[in-house]
């Protein structure tokens, strides 16, 4: 009887088998390794989720801006009872009309100018400016800190706050450096996003004679008065041009390259531009 149960104490305290322990180990492992790429799945997705949310939440805060901004374009303090619009120099002077061009290395059409009267005053405050554009037509000239603009530099974009001066033409004008010069500060974070692609296009503007509702149609659909003056088919009257700014914008989140967003708005400016007025 004692040799018996000496037998059964011996066999119970032997333990688990080398085959028994290599087993259980690679069980382990396989439990560990399961739990450990669900938790790296997981970081991923969120980090993705992310990526995603804060480029969302980017570009449309930049298209919002872009689009409040330019629908101001063109207003003026002195539009009051009797006044002339044609005297407007928010819409009528070149500088301060809505241009497209590009900084210097940029894609085309990936920076706009405008301007709008910011104060309301209607008049210049800056005792700088002269009294007259840069072709020398006396006006009542804009202050240097209402001359504003977008533009597209180095995967961010950059706002106009003021430029240096208001009768330097190569500094005002698209067609030369008015992309490059002036006072420019970046709203976006470029450390979490790279902006791929802006651009902007006013070919879907309206001009048209307001007595015999002709609509002016230009080569490749420009319908804008600057391609009806450039070929010489605006007639005399009173011409009307609504102002339509079409916006294009794509961005990805860095480091992400599958978090990509594109955005496309039209934004329809306030204040007509008028040729003429009785």
């Amino acid at each position: 009887m004692m040799i018996a149960r000496r037998q059964q104490s011996e066999r119970h305290s032997r333990g688990f088998s080398l085959i028994e322990l290599m087993l259980a180990l690679v069980l382990s492992m396989m439990v560990i390794g399961g739990v450990v790429s669900m938790y790296i799945s997981t970081i991923r997705a969120s980090s993705d989720t992310l990526n995603s949310v804060q480029l969302n939440h980017d570009l449309d805060s930049i298209m919002q801006v872009m689009s409040s901004e330019l629908r101001r374009a063109g207003s003026w303090g002195g539009a009051i009872a009797g006044s002339d619009a044609r005297e407007n120099p928010f819409v009528q002077n070149k500088i301060s009309r809505i241009q497209i061009g590009h900084k210097d290395g940029e894609e085309d059409d990936s920076c706009i100018l405008y301007a709008y009267d910011a104060d309301g005053n209607g008049v210049d405050e800056d005792p700088k400016n002269l009294g007259k554009d840069y072709d020398g037509n006396a006006l009542v000239v804009l202050s240097r800190d209402e001359l504003y603009g977008f533009r597209l530099n180095n995967g961010g974009i950059d706002m106009r706050l003021s430029v240096a001066s208001t009768t330097d033409k190569n500094a005002l004008d698209a067609d030369e450096d008015g992309c490059d010069e002036g006072t420019w500060r970046n709203i976006i974070d470029t450390g979490n996003v790279a902006i791929s692609e802006l651009s902007f296009s006013i070919e879907r503007s309206k001009c048209f004679n307001k007595d015999t509702n002709e609509v002016y149609a230009g080569e490749d659909g420009d319908t804008s008065c600057a391609q009806a003056i450039s070929e010489g088919d605006l007639d005399a009257g009173n011409i009307i041009e609504t102002l339509l700014v079409d916006i294009e914008l794509e961005g990805e989140a860095k480091g992400d390259d599958e978090s990509v967003k594109s955005l496309v708005m039209a934004v329809k400016v306030r204040n007509n531009r008028i040729f003429t007025q009785p």
